[in-house]
C-alpha cells in the first residue's frame, strides 16, 4: 500500500520510524514502495534516523530489511489519535488506583498537551465522567472484556452534554439489542465499567456494561435528569435488581466487620446492633450455602422460601454426621 507522500523529508523519516514501530523488520523496497520514493532515499532517511542516536539494525537477504535496535537511545513514539487516547486514560486509571509511579502522571500530561485539540477536549470529557463514580478498592474480575475508545468516548460527550443516545448493545447470551437511552454517569464496580441509564422503552433504570456496548449515535433529543447519585443505583442494580430473589439477612455482627468479609458485592445496612445483608440471588439453594457460610450468628433471613431452603441445607448437613 502506498501511503500519502510526506510533505517533507523531516516529515518522511518520522513516517519511517512509524513504520518500523509498528511492523518491525521492514525492507527497502517495501518502504520505498509505501512511501512512492526510491530506495536511496529511504537508506538516507535511515541515516538521519540513525544520526538522532536511535539504533537501526539492517540485514541482507530475502527476509531481510531494517528494524529498531532494542538497547539504543529511545526513539520518539508516534502514536494516532486513538492510541494516544488509550495510554493516557490507561495512565490516569492507573494513578488514580495508585499502582504506577509519580512519574507517570507526567508522561500522561505530556501526551495529552501534544493530542489534536478535538481529541484533548474529548479525552477531558471521559476524565471527569470516569473519576465521578468509581469503587475505591476494586475487586478483581475474570472476564472483563475490552472497551472500545471511540464507544466510551461518545457516551462521555453526551452524559457531559445531557443528550440521549441509541446503542447497540450485546447481552449476556450474545443477543444484540438497540436502546434509546439517557446516559446519566460511567460508573467502575470491580474491574469493570458501566454505563448508568434510563432505558426509554422500559422506562427504568438500566446498568450496561462498557464493553459490550458495540456502537453508539448521538440523538437530538435532551437526556432525562440523572439520579442523585448514580453510582449507588448502579450497584444496587448489580447486586439486588437484576436477580430472580431479594434476600435479605440480619447478623449479629457490626457493620464494618461485614463489609470487611463481604466486600462491595452486598448491600449493608445497620439495624439497631446489628447488620442487614441485601442481595440478589437466582438459585436460593446457592444462597443457603451462602448464608450457612455467614461466620456470624443469624437473627432473620427473607423471603420465606430462603427460610426454607436455609433448614433444608441445615438437615442435609446433619444427616451427614
Amino acid at each position: 500500500m502506498t501511503l500519502t507522500p510526506s510533505a517533507t523529508p523531516l516529515a518522511r523519516v518520522l513516517d519511517v520510524l512509524d513504520v518500523l514501530e509498528r511492523h518491525g523488520t521492514v525492507g527497502a523496497g517495501e518502504l520505498a514502495g509505501r512511501f512512492g520514493v526510491t530506495q536511496r532515499t529511504i537508506r538516507r532517511d535511515i541515516d538521519r534516523i540513525r544520526d538522532l542516536g536511535i539504533a537501526v539494525e539492517s540485514t541482507r537477504g530475502r527476509h531481510g530489511g531494517y528494524r529498531l535496535v532494542t538497547g539504543g537511545r529511545l526513539p520518539p513514539l508516534l502514536l494516532a489519535d486513538h492510541e494516544a487516547v488509550a495510554v493516557v486514560l490507561g495512565i490516569r486509571t492507573a494513578v488514580d488506583r495508585g499502582v504506577v509511579a509519580p512519574d507517570a502522571e507526567t508522561v500522561a500530561e505530556r501526551i495529552e498537551e501534544l493530542l489534536p485539540q478535538d481529541v484533548r477536549r474529548r479525552v477531558g470529557t471521559l476524565r471527569r465522567q470516569l473519576n465521578r463514580h468509581s469503587d475505591e478498592d476494586p475487586a478483581p474480575q475474570s472476564d472483563t472484556g475490552s472497551l472500545s475508545s471511540e464507544v466510551v468516548l461518545r457516551v462521555a460527550q453526551a452524559i457531559e452534554e445531557g443528550q440521549r443516545v441509541v446503542v447497540s448493545y450485546r447481552d449476556r447470551e450474545g443477543q444484540r439489542t438497540s436502546r434509546e437511552v439517557s446516559p446519566h454517569a460511567l460508573v467502575r464496580h470491580g474491574d469493570r465499567w458501566y454505563l448508568r441509564a434510563h432505558d426509554h422503552l422500559r422506562e427504568d433504570g438500566r446498568s450496561f456494561r462498557l464493553d459490550r456496548i458495540l456502537g453508539v449515535l448521538r440523538t437530538d433529543k435532551p437526556a432525562t435528569q440523572p439520579p442523585s447519585n448514580p453510582a449507588v443505583e448502579l450497584r444496587h442494580g448489580l447486586v439486588v435488581e437484576s436477580w430472580r430473589h431479594r434476600c435479605e439477612i440480619v447478623v449479629a455482627a457490626p457493620e464494618s466487620v461485614v463489609r470487611a468479609q463481604l466486600g462491595e458485592h452486598v448491600e449493608l445496612s445497620t439495624e439497631n446492633d446489628a447488620t442487614r445483608i441485601t442481595v440478589g440471588a437466582e438459585d436460593l439453594v446457592a444462597m443457603a450455602r451462602f448464608v450457612a457460610w455467614l461466620p456470624w450468628r443469624l437473627i432473620k433471613i427473607r423471603p420465606e422460601a430462603l427460610q426454607a431452603a436455609v433448614r433444608a441445607h441445615a438437615s442435609a448437613l446433619l444427616s451427614r454426621s
